[in-house]
């Protein structure tokens, strides 16, 4: 993006495409004034379109206070989608009901929070890109910002790349937030600590009262969205976190999905490839079900819990069932942070409390390292600590483990652990994932499990599901769209999961302020030259 001459020729979207937005026949021309465009949302009725016109707006500060109605959002959209960019401290704040963002895009917005929803109700913001922007100065302020008051919001086909803070964040108070469809790319860690590609909080200390969010995340790609060591954080309750895909970083890898402390939320059906980690769970009733994870250190993470109301909940009475964990370095550490002390305020408090009453059925789990197939962290710090560690305290049944280099040497289990079968699962590949094959005792080998009623691909569980993620069946799955997702299946429609087209249309940008800022002629004639050359 910094060489000029490797912009090559952007895509360029009809004015058409407008009016397929609802409401576009009460379209008017295209506004470029930024004062224009806040007076005539301050006037629009339900059904207005407002357009920005095409070009480049810096520091720009837009409010739309006005509300819709539920069939006739008042719309703000971009007059050919993709060609309207906000950079600097450009801030769009939704304050009404029934509000609709799209065809944006906000490249190097460094002011912090470029999307506000402001105790915003039935608003959507869609088809936007958000590309090396965010917050300057705080890796925790959101780049897009759900927040108090704020109700049945929607997150969708957006493109959020090289974040400087974290993301998408919710703030106390809000409710029902649906995230779906988004493309989360590239982001690297500017910290030890922030960043995240999703936030979703509602109580940011463990011992605060518990509050439902009631959020669906679903169908998007954190495509090396490896910022923090949560790449989707969970600080509530009552969340759907489904059909996601969670692909590693290949130079700075990094996290995984992480109910940080949160009851009653249920992970179902997502992919992970090549993250840190797939699923790491504190608080209580947490269902964590169907997903597929392979090629990451640890698969599934159980935390163990801190005295007086310190650093995690334990994880606790919890289902983990049905999942699929293919070549982790270690499949599944059970009582995380145990023995953990409290090292900056020098108080007794120390995580001690064992995880308790959860369900682990059905999954498989393979490693190449015989002792690290299943961990327990409790097994040799609990008579250091003077604590009790019962291995009984949680139910093991019909899981299959399953060394992936030397099946013949002996698999080290933790003191006391049942329910764990070696045995050769016989995965092959299938549809992007490891799947059991004929002959498999995974098939038909698992037991009914409540809250498993269909497999990832969408398959029904019968009494004798098969062990594992998926169901092998000759039933043609009803969920395709389930498979790991790509760049193609997310983000902005006028994208077409082509990142680059933002690359060039930013380059060329840039150019033509050079051509503004220096009067030389001969200069000014090159750099033109370039742009003839690239269509722009």
């Amino acid at each position: 993006m910094n060489c000029p001459l490797a912009i090559g020729r952007a895509q360029i979207l009809s004015l058409f495409a407008c009016l397929l937005l609802p409401g576009a026949a009460q379209a008017a021309a295209p506004l470029s004034d930024v004062a224009a465009i806040n007076k005539a949302l301050e006037n629009a009725k339900p059904g207005d379109t407002i357009l920005i016109k095409n070009g480049v707006y810096a520091d720009a500060r837009i409010a739309i206070p006005t509300s819709g109605e539920k069939d006739k959002p008042i719309i703000l959209a971009a007059e050919t989608p993709g060609k309207v960019t906000f950079t600097g401290r450009s801030r769009i704040v939704l304050g009404g009901k029934s509000l609709h963002l799209t065809g944006m895009v906000f490249h190097k917005n460094i002011g912090g929070t470029a999307v506000e929803f402001k105790a915003a109700q039935h608003c959507r913001l869609s088809h936007t890109a958000f590309n090396e922007s965010g917050d300057t100065k705080s890796v925790f302020a959101h780049m897009v910002e759900v927040g108090e008051g704020s109700a049945d919001n929607r997150i969708d086909h957006c493109y959020l790349a090289k974040s400087l803070s974290m993301s998408i964040g919710t703030r106390t108070g809000a409710l029902r937030i649906q995230i779906d469809h988004n493309w989360f790319q590239d982001i690297v860690s500017r910290s030890s600590n922030g960043q995240e590609a999703v936030q979703l909080l509602a109580f940011n200390e463990i011992d605060a009262p518990e509050h439902s969010l009631f959020a669906t995340v679903e169908y998007n790609l954190f495509d090396g969205a490896c910022g923090d060591e949560e790449i989707l954080s969970v600080k509530s309750s009552g969340n759907l976190i489904r059909y996601n895909t969670f692909l590693g970083h290949p130079t700075h890898n990094k996290g995984g999905l992480n109910v940080r402390h949160g009851h009653n939320n249920r992970i179902d059906s997502n992919t992970f490839l090549r993250t840190d980690y797939g699923v790491r769970v504190s608080g209580s009733g947490n269902v964590v079900i169907n997903n597929y994870i392979e090629g990451v250190r640890v698969g599934l993470r159980l935390a163990a819990g801190g005295t007086n109301g310190w650093a995690y909940l334990p994880c606790k009475d919890g289902v983990f069932a049905n999942n699929t964990i293919v070549n982790a370095a270690t499949g599944m550490d059970v009582a995380l942070f145990f023995g953990m002390k409290d090292t900056k305020t020098g108080s007794s408090n120390l995580v001690n409390i064992y995880p308790s009453g959860n369900r682990i059925y059905n999954n498989i789990l393979t490693a190449a390292d015989p002792n690290q197939l299943v961990c327990d962290r409790a097994e040799s710090l609990a008579a250091e600590l003077n604590v009790k560690r019962d291995a009984t305290a949680n139910d093991y049944r019909n899981n299959i483990v399953f060394l992936t280099k030397d099946a013949s040497e002996p698999i080290r289990m933790p003191e006391g652990f049942g329910g764990f079968t070696v045995a050769d699962p016989k995965l092959g590949k299938g549809d992007g994932r490891e799947k059991p094959q004929a002959g498999s005792p995974a098939l038909g080998g698992g037991i009914s499990v409540e809250q498993v009623k269909e497999d990832i691909r969408g398959r029904p569980r019968g009494a004798k599901p098969d062990i594992g993620c998926e169901e092998v069946s000759s039933i043609a799955a009803p969920k395709p769209h389930t498979l790991p997702l790509t760049a193609k299946d997310v983000g902005p429609d006028w994208m077409k999961g082509d990142s680059t087209c933002l690359e060039k249309d930013a380059g060329a940008e840039e150019l033509k302020t050079l051509i503004r800022r220096y009067p030389s002629a001969e200069y000014r004639q090159r750099l033109r030259k370039v742009l003839d050359e690239a269509g722009q």
